[in-house]
């Protein structure tokens, strides 16, 4: 799964980036469904983690979308100046 967060992190496509945080989201799932009832707290732990790493990169892949949406836009309202008449 960290493997997957690195990927994820380190790729400079947002497709590649998506399809490893949708695998870590689905493997860490079937992690926590598999030893929510273990007593050993180091299990416990370390899900949290993978838990917070995950959170971690849904944040920067929404940034990520938002700054390009932005970008898009400033373009956009760029290139409907450059038609005007001056």
């Amino acid at each position: 799964m960290r493997t997957l967060f690195l990927l994820a992190v380190s790729t400079g496509d947002w497709d590649v980036a998506e399809e490893a945080r949708l695998t870590f989201e689905t493997l860490k799932y079937l992690a926590c469904k598999e030893y929510r009832n273990h007593s050993d707290k180091k299990i416990h732990a370390t899900l949290r983690c993978l838990c917070e790493s995950l959170d971690e990169l849904r944040e920067l892949q929404e940034e990520e979308a938002l700054g390009d949406e932005i970008e898009a836009a400033a373009l956009s309202q760029g290139a409907m100046h450059d038609d005007d008449p001056v």
